[in-house]
């Protein structure tokens, strides 16, 4: 088969979709990742902050180290504590909106996902004409990317292809049940995120590496 397009030039066509895509698809993932940091520091903080009250009225009749120790121990409450209370309940309320919106995501996953395939079909002709590239566990980029794209558009159907299927059980082996999920719903934002793809230039750096 004749290669009309170079990989190259395919990567330059589709920059600007993936420069939008990946962003949409992280933005509140991330705000969840800073979330869940802040809510740990400040959980080790107000934990410091109590232990600190308790150590100075321990075996102590001391007025002032009693005095010292409620000020820690409201200064703790009404600061971190406090702080780390609103955090929580952001950060809860963030989680339950990304199950919320997991639909959607999955549909930008798939959509990601598309582009490479497409990619590899009209570079290579399909997958068996197409580079392996980097390792995805025990399978190669190429392989993950083309049957998790097919997985996501098909999966609905009931009618996976065995290539699907094993790689799906090839990936629950190597990153764990959630991809024991194939047959149920969409994982392209699983996929996604096993593949790393969370920012823009690691996509397209992938994708030139299957040219």
């Amino acid at each position: 088969m004749m290669v009309s397009v170079q990989m190259v030039d395919y990567v330059e066509e589709i920059r600007y979709a993936v420069e939008s895509l990946v962003p949409l698809l992280w933005h509140e993932v991330s705000e969840e990742d800073r979330l869940d940091r802040e809510f740990h520091r400040l959980e080790a903080a107000t934990h410091t902050g109590y232990r600190q009250a308790g150590a100075f009225v321990v075996d102590s009749d001391d007025p002032e180290d009693v005095g010292l120790a409620t000020a820690i121990h409201w200064d703790t409450y009404f600061g971190v504590d406090k702080e780390r209370h609103d955090v929580g309940q952001q950060l809860q309320a963030l989680r339950e909106r990304l199950q919320i919106r997991r639909f959607s995501m999955d549909a930008l996953g798939g959509a990601l996902l598309q582009i490479v395939k497409q990619g590899l079909s009209l570079v290579h002709g399909g997958l068996a004409g197409a580079p392996a590239g980097r390792s995805v566990g025990r399978q190669s980029l190429s392989t993950v990317a083309w049957q998790a794209r097919n997985q996501a558009m098909h999966w609905e159907e009931g009618k996976l292809r065995p290539s699907v299927i094993d790689c799906f059980k090839q990936l629950e082996a190597d990153f764990g049940p959630e991809f024991g999920k194939y047959a149920t719903r969409s994982l392209a934002f699983s996929v996604v995120g096993v593949l790393d793809w969370r920012d823009p230039a690691a996509v397209l750096t992938d994708l030139a590496s299957l040219g």
